[in-house]
């Protein structure tokens, strides 16, 4: 992930790196900070975003997947 990397010192400099505007982007960061995903660190007028986690695993249950691989034509899958 590209914030993991080159590490953004503030909301701005996240902004200019995923082609986000600053409001919109803080609006999404304090829901992620909210919710535990990002820690956001004041530093005088600056906040330094940081992201808590690097990867994630997303659990589906069997009976969704069925679901929506039924919706688009998908023939079943084994589990």
């Amino acid at each position: 992930m590209f914030t993991n990397e080159r590490k953004p010192e503030t909301i701005a400099e996240l902004a200019k790196l995923s082609g986000r505007q600053p409001s919109n982007l803080s609006a999404t960061l304090k829901t992620l900070n909210q919710h535990g995903f990002v820690a956001l660190e004041k530093n005088g007028r600056s906040v330094k975003p940081k992201a808590l986690f690097t990867d994630f695993e997303i659990k589906i249950e069997q009976e969704i997947v069925e679901r929506v691989m039924s919706s688009c034509g998908a023939k079943n899958i084994a589990a």
